[in-house]
């Protein structure tokens, strides 16, 4: 697990990323321009959006998105994964 985890944990991905930065918009979610400010390639980002939204973690809520259930959990796991690998929690 440590292998399979080790890479979006140390050196980002833009999925968990995104998770962040909708999470820390609590309820009222992110719009879309909030989420590719984040970033620098635009198609990278509808990408893991899209996949986000297909696996049901982050759900599309009038011109923003929100965390789902599973996706806030989702995101309580990798919190809690970092502090356990006394990993600084950032942007992913």
């Amino acid at each position: 697990a440590y292998i399979q985890s080790y890479p979006p944990v140390q050196s980002g991905s833009p999925s968990l990323r995104i998770l962040l930065i909708v999470g820390r918009r609590g309820p009222e979610g992110a719009a879309g321009d909030e989420i590719l400010a984040g970033f620098g390639d635009a198609k990278l980002v509808s990408s893991s959006l899209e996949d986000l939204i297909n696996t049901n973690l982050v759900a599309c809520r009038g011109q923003g998105y929100v965390l789902t259930r599973p996706g806030t959990r989702f995101l309580q796991i990798f919190q809690a994964y970092r502090k356990m690998l006394a990993l600084p929690f950032a942007e992913g």
